[in-house]
C-alpha cells in the first residue's frame, strides 16, 4: 500500500501547540514555559505520552491566563500538584498531545483557623511542607498523612478521595470550601465564601442548594487553586494498635467486632488496617532495598492488624479497654503502644545491641515509624512496598517510585463490612492474583463503620515487559469481575481511564452534559474520569 502524508490534523495541531506556547509565554514570561518535559512522562509502568510543554504557574491569575489560551488554541491541559501520584499514573495525561499544568509552585499556606482547626492552602502544599508549618507555630494538630509520603500535595490527596489513619479518616469529607478556576478562565468559590463575615466557610462544608464543590472532585470540570481543610486536633494521648490473625476465615469473622469497635469508639479510633502477610512481607522486602539490607523479622501470623487510639487520659484509657474487649477473642497478640513505650523500648535496643543482639533495633524504628504516622507526621513508612519487586533509591530520605524504576498499578475497591462479603472478596482476589502470577498483598483499611477501602499494589518488575503485561492483566481482571461482585474502585488510576466507558451507562450522560456545558471543547484534561 502507498504510504501517504500524515492527515492535516496532526500539521494544524502542531502549529496550534506553537502558537500556544508562543502565547503562554507572552502571558506568563519564560520561566514558567517549560519545553524540556521528560520528567512530567515517567510512570511506575510503561505507560507514556507526549507532553510538548509544561506550565508552571505562580498564582491563581497565571492558571487562568494558561487555560484561556488553552481554549484559543484548542489544546488539551492537564493540572498536576506534585505529579506523586504513584501507581495511579504518576503525572503522566491520560491522553496527549498536551500541555502539562504543574501547580506545584502555587504552594502557600494562606490560612490558618486556630479555633476551628482549618488550613486555607494551595495545591502545591505537600504533607511534609505542611507539618513543618504546624510544628514551627506549635499548632496541635495533625497533618492528613498518607502513605504516599511527605512530598505529596494535600489538596490532590482529598480531591482523589484519599484517605489515613487520623480520625479524619477520609481526606475529601475535610475539603470545607475552594476556589476553582474553570475551564474558561472564570472563578467558582463555595457558596459560603461569598458569605463569610462570620467564618462560615470554615465551618461549614454544604451551603445552600446542590452541592456543587463535589463536581471538581475526581472530575475534568476545572482546576482547584486553593482549599480549607479541617485538620484533626491533637490529644492528650495517642498509641499504635497492633494485632495478629491466623487465617481468612478469622478476618471475616472478626468483620463483625471491628465494626462494633468502630460504632461504639467514634472518633477516639482512627482507621483499623487488617494487612495481609504478603503486604508486610512486600513493604519489608522494599525496605531492605531502600535500607541497603537492613532486616526485620516477622511474627507468625497470616493478616496483621494496625489501627490508631486518641484522647484525653481518660478517654484514652477507655477506648483501650473498649478495644480489647471487642477483639479479644478474636484476634490475638493485641497490643498498644505509646510514645513511652517506643522510649522505653529503644533503651532495651540499645543495651541489646550492645551485648551483640542488635535485631531489636530494626523492630523499634518501625514501631516508631507507624507511631508518628498516628500522631500525623508524614513519614515514608509505607512508601517502600512500592520497591519490592524493582526499583532503586538513590536516595532514601527522597523516594520516588516512578523515577527510581519501581513497577506498581494500584486495584483499589470498596468492600461492606459484611461478614460473608470480605471472606467472599480476600477469595476473589488472592484467586484472581494467583492466576496472573501476581502477590496479592492486600490491604482492608475501615473508612467508616460500615466499609473497607482495599488497596492491592501489584507490584511487577518494571524491566520486565511480560511482567508488566501479566500485572495489567490483573488489574483488568479484578475490575472488571469485582464491578460484577459488587467490588466499585474509590479511584482509578490514569492507565485504566478508558475502562469507565464500559460501565458508564447509568452516570455516563449526565457527567458528559456537565462536562460539555463547562468545557465545550474539551480543553481541560479530556479522558480523566470521563464515561464517554
Amino acid at each position: 500500500m502507498l504510504n501517504v502524508a500524515p492527515p492535516t490534523y496532526i500539521d494544524a495541531t502542531e502549529t496550534r501547540l506553537v502558537e500556544a506556547i508562543s502565547a503562554w509565554r507572552r502571558a506568563l514570561g519564560d520561566g514558567p514555559v517549560l519545553t524540556e518535559t521528560e520528567r512530567y512522562n515517567v510512570d511506575t509502568s510503561s505507560f507514556a505520552g507526549r507532553i510538548p510543554v509544561a506550565l508552571r504557574p505562580a498564582s491563581v491569575g497565571q492558571v487562568q491566563q494558561i487555560v484561556k489560551v488553552a481554549q484559543r488554541f484548542s489544546i488539551p491541559i492537564y493540572p498536576i500538584s506534585t505529579g506523586h501520584n504513584w501507581g495511579y499514573g504518576t503525572s503522566v495525561p491520560v491522553r496527549s498531545p498536551c500541555a502539562i499544568v504543574d501547580l506545584s509552585a502555587m504552594n502557600k499556606i494562606i490560612a490558618f483557623d486556630r479555633e476551628l482547626g482549618v488550613v486555607t492552602l494551595e495545591p502545591g502544599v505537600t504533607q511534609g511542607a505542611l507539618s513543618e508549618y504546624l510544628h514551627s507555630r506549635g499548632l496541635p494538630f495533625l497533618v492528613p498523612v498518607t502513605g504516599a509520603g511527605p512530598s505529596c500535595s494535600i489538596i490532590a490527596n482529598a480531591l482523589e478521595r484519599g484517605f489515613g489513619v487520623t480520625p479524619i479518616t477520609d481526606h475529601f469529607a475535610a475539603v470545607i470550601s475552594m476556589k476553582v478556576v474553570l475551564p474558561d478562565g472564570g472563578i467558582y468559590e463555595s457558596y459560603t465564601r461569598t458569605f463569610d463575615a462570620a467564618g462560615v466557610a470554615q465551618a461549614f462544608k454544604w451551603g445552600t442548594g446542590p452541592y456543587l464543590d463535589g463536581l471538581f472532585s475526581q472530575s475534568n470540570l476545572g482546576i482547584v487553586v486553593d482549599a480549607s481543610i479541617a485538620l484533626q486536633p491533637r490529644t492528650e494521648r495517642s498509641g499504635a494498635l497492633f494485632f495478629v490473625l491466623d487465617t481468612n476465615q478469622q478476618v471475616d469473622e472478626a468483620t463483625e467486632r471491628i465494626r462494633e469497635l468502630l460504632a461504639g469508639a467514634g472518633h477516639n479510633i482512627g482507621a483499623i488496617n487488617v494487612m495481609s502477610r504478603s503486604r508486610v512481607e512486600c513493604m519489608l522486602s522494599g525496605s531492605r532495598k531502600v535500607l541497603r539490607g537492613r532486616s526485620v523479622s516477622m511474627p507468625g501470623g497470616a493478616w496483621f492488624g494496625f489501627g490508631s487510639i486518641y484522647g484525653c487520659k481518660e478517654h484514652y484509657r477507655a477506648t483501650c479497654r473498649l478495644v480489647k474487649r471487642c477483639l479479644r477473642g478474636h484476634v490475638r497478640q493485641i497490643r498498644i503502644y505509646t510514645s513511652e513505650d517506643i522510649r522505653r523500648l529503644r533503651w532495651i535496643s540499645a543495651f541489646a545491641a550492645a551485648v551483640g543482639r542488635p535485631r531489636l533495633t530494626g523492630l523499634v524504628d518501625r514501631l516508631e515509624a507507624a507511631l508518628n504516622i498516628v500522631d500525623g507526621i508524614p513519614s515514608t513508612f509505607a512508601l517502600p512496598l512500592a520497591y519490592a519487586k524493582s526499583g532503586r533509591a538513590n536516595d532514601q530520605t527522597d523516594l520516588n517510585p516512578a523515577h527510581d524504576g519501581c513497577g506498581l498499578f494500584w486495584y483499589a475497591p470498596i468492600v461492606p463490612l459484611r461478614r460473608g462479603i470480605v471472606g467472599k472478596f480476600i477469595e476473589f482476589a488472592e484467586r484472581t492474583c494467583r492466576k496472573h502470577g501476581v502477590v496479592a498483598a492486600m490491604t482492608l483499611t475501615t473508612l467508616s463503620a460500615r466499609c473497607y477501602a482495599s488497596t492491592i499494589p501489584l507490584l511487577f518488575d518494571r524491566m520486565d515487559p511480560d511482567a508488566e503485561r501479566h500485572a495489567r492483566m490483573c488489574f483488568e481482571e479484578l475490575y472488571e469481575e469485582g464491578l460484577t461482585l459488587g467490588f466499585v474502585p474509590y479511584r482509578i488510576g490514569s492507565q485504566f481511564m478508558p475502562a469507565l466507558a464500559h460501565h458508564g451507562a447509568r452516570v455516563g450522560p449526565l457527567v458528559q452534559t456537565v462536562k460539555s456545558a463547562l468545557d465545550p471543547t474539551l480543553v481541560l484534561a479530556p479522558g480523566r474520569y470521563s464515561f464517554d
